[in-house]
């Protein structure tokens, strides 16, 4: 029972960081052209001998398969525009009132 739930999730990882892949290279044309399941399992088992943890594995396992450092991305703003043009255009959006 906790192999084959191991082996689940280890498929789940495996086919969600080759899709990521696939993705970025629809969409942007960045990653790993030619890319496999196989080759992405290979990249799981590699994570599995860095982390402890079923999200590391799966964090280091398509930060392989996308051929990027994905902890560059941690620090990176997140909120929205850092010009004032930005934040303008953004501010001068109307919203809904809350009615209480």
């Amino acid at each position: 029972p906790e192999e084959e739930r191991a082996a689940t999730l280890r498929d789940i990882g495996v086919h969600a960081a080759w899709a990521a892949n696939r993705q970025n290279l629809e969409e942007c044309g960045v990653g790993r052209v030619s890319c496999t399941l196989e080759d992405v399992g290979g990249f799981w088992e590699q994570a599995c001998l860095d982390c402890s943890t079923l999200e590391e594995r799966y964090e280091k396992c398509k930060a392989l398969t996308l051929g990027v450092d994905l902890s560059a991305f941690d620090d990176a703003p997140v909120d929205g525009p850092e010009d004032a043009e930005g934040r303008q255009a953004l501010d001068s959006v109307k919203r809904p009132r809350l009615s209480t």
